[in-house]
Parts: structure tokens; C-alpha cells; sequence
């Protein structure tokens, strides 16, 4: 398990997220400002802290990387306690074709301009263990195996066809690699999971915080000022509306197939009877409104392609296991 600095341009900031939730999700340590620094900490102390314990800094090369004086202060800090070490702690990441950095120029780095290629390749550069990518998949010193997870990564990533497809093509790979804990995720997910939150199967990516009541929300409240995140900061704050957690179960292509959420509204509710809350609840068949972020099933169906894309990532040492360290 490495720390990993992400060092990146505020224009990045999406990508940032994404590489931050893949290597947490891989069982590295990721640091990310928006998420390691609060309101009321010294911005500069954070950041000094976070380089400090960090084993890497991934800098994120683009166009507007290069020009930013917080990612050249950030890699350059953590650079010069590389060449006093004697070993790598600064790793490229090409986001987009840019000036890279002089003192970088001689470092191979990570290609993110294909994601799944660039991500193989800065987890091989963080883990020894995991065979270096020198190319796009298909130019993988891999096997043929190998070389079909790799591919299978980038259609998953590109999201250029349907994530319930990739999860068929998942399936078959795993039956054909004998590997269970993948094939046991590609059916549930190609099916569905049980609602039950306390099931031992649940997968916690599928969860979502919700809030409950017995009447429904009037967006009308002049509190509200018509705004979904006025409306779900009350909720949050007021003792009428309690808190659940609630599993999205439905089959992968279901939650797909939904349609984008309607950002007047912003808020997503679902009808439930207290039976489906509360076990010997004393009104079984009384209505109550779960409410959730609008975006909640985007953010699901973003998580379940992380879920999928670490699975396949952790096939691909197959070849030769990491060395316990």
C-alpha cells in the first residue's frame, strides 16, 4: 500500500477524482486536497504535510498543469527529495498533449490519455509486481489473457458501450480464468442485489444515504428558494426527516437505462411502506419518501464501474504475484 500525493490543475479536477477513487479503491492511499484539506486548516501547512508522508506525487501533465504554480511548487518540492533518496517518488501522468516540465522530460510516464492504459501503468510504476505496460493494450508483453483484461478495461473506462454489456464480457472472461469473486460480481450485478442492507453480500458501493419522512418535501418552501441543495442541507439538519441507507439492487442495465436526472428538481425520491424499513413496524402499510441526492444513481452507476475496473486491474498480475512486503 503506497501514499500518493495527486498534484493537479484545478481545470483536472474531474480526472483527479477518478484516479483518486481507482487507487483508493486498489488499496493505495491517495491524498487529494479538496478532500484532505477543511474549512479553517492553513492551506500550505495541508499540503506540506500530505508531501511530506507521501511515498509518490502523481503530477498530472496538461496544458493548464504546466502553467500552474501550485503543481510546480508541489512536484518540484517532492522532486529534490527524490534526487537526495535515490529513488523514484515523482511520477508523470499525461492527461494532454503539453510542454512537459524540462526536469521531467527524461521520466516515462503514465499515459492517462487512454485511462486504463495510463492507470496499468502508474499502479506497475507505484507496485513492481505488476507488469509494465510499454504501449495500448494490444502491445501488452502479457499473455493472451492479459492482453483481452487490458482491452476490456479501456471499453469499460471509455464508456463507449454499455456498462451491462462490459459486465457480459467480464462474465465470460472470468468462467474462462476459473476466477469466482469475479464472476460472483458479474452476476449480481447483470441480476441484481438484494435491497436488504444488512445482507452480508450487499456491496457498499450500491448504498446511498437517504433521508426519510412521512410527508413529502414542498420545494415551494420559501427556505428552499427552489433549490434541491437548500432542501437536502435542511434534511439534514432537521429531526423530521431520518437518516437510511438504502441499496440500489436493481440489475446494472436498469440503472442505465434511467434517465439523466432533472436538474430543476435536483432531488431523488422513492415511495417505501414502513414495512420496508422497520421490521414489526406498528403501521406496515404507511407511506414514507426516501430522498437522495438527484445525481444518486449516476454516482452509483460511476462506482460499480470502479468495482469492475479494480477486479479486472487485479487480474492482470497474474503473471507474477507482488512479493509481500
Amino acid at each position: 500500500m503506497a501514499r500518493i500525493f495527486i498534484s493537479y490543475s484545478s481545470h483536472d479536477k474531474t480526472v483527479a477524482r477518478t484516479l483518486f477513487d481507482d487507487l483508493q479503491r486498489l488499496g493505495h492511499q491517495p491524498w487529494l486536497d479538496e478532500y484532505a484539506i477543511r474549512v479553517g486548516d492553513s492551506i500550505p501547512g495541508k499540503i506540506e504535510e500530505g508531501l511530506q508522508n507521501a511515498d509518490f506525487v502523481a503530477v498530472l501533465l496538461s496544458p493548464s498543469a504546466v502553467q500552474s504554480g501550485w503543481v510546480d511548487r508541489e512536484w518540484k518540492t517532492k522532486y529534490w527529495t527524490e534526487v537526495s533518496a535515490g529513488r523514484v517518488m515523482v511520477l508523470p501522468v499525461l492527461l494532454e498533449d503539453c510542454e512537459i516540465p524540462v526536469l521531467l522530460a527524461p521520466k516515462k510516464y503514465a499515459d492517462l490519455r487512454n485511462y486504463a492504459t495510463g492507470l496499468v501503468q502508474l499502479v506497475g510504476a507505484i507496485d513492481p509486481g505488476i507488469p509494465p505496460m510499454a504501449g495500448p493494450p494490444a502491445a501488452l508483453e502479457m499473455p493472451p489473457a492479459a492482453d483481452q483484461i487490458a482491452k476490456l478495461i479501456a471499453k469499460v473506462q471509455s464508456r463507449a458501450v454499455p456498462l451491462s454489456q462490459c459486465f457480459a464480457e467480464a462474465l465470460q472472461l472470468a468462467i474462462k480464468l476459473k476466477d469466482e469473486s469475479l464472476q460472483s460480481l458479474c452476476r449480481h450485478e447483470l441480476r441484481g442485489w438484494s435491497a436488504d442492507t444488512n445482507a452480508d453480500d450487499t456491496p457498499t458501493y450500491r448504498k446511498v444515504e437517504m433521508f426519510l419522512s412521512p410527508v413529502q418535501i414542498n420545494m415551494n418552501y420559501v427556505g428552499f428558494g427552489g433549490s434541491s441543495s437548500a432542501a437536502f442541507s435542511y434534511m439534514q439538519r432537521s429531526k423530521d426527516y431520518a437518516p437510511y441507507s438504502m441499496v440500489f439492487g436493481e440489475p446494472i442495465s436498469q440503472i442505465e437505462a434511467r434517465p439523466p436526472p432533472d436538474p430543476d428538481k435536483g432531488l431523488l425520491s422513492v415511495t417505501l411502506k414502513w414495512s420496508d424499513v422497520q421490521d414489526n413496524a406498528p403501521a406496515p402499510d404507511a407511506i414514507l419518501y426516501a430522498y437522495a441526492p438527484g445525481d444518486s444513481y449516476a454516482e452509483v452507476l460511476e462506482r460499480i464501474r470502479t468495482e469492475l475496473t479494480a477486479q479486472l486491474l487485479n487480474l492482470l498480475p497474474s503473471v507474477g504475484q507482488p512479493p509481500d512486503r
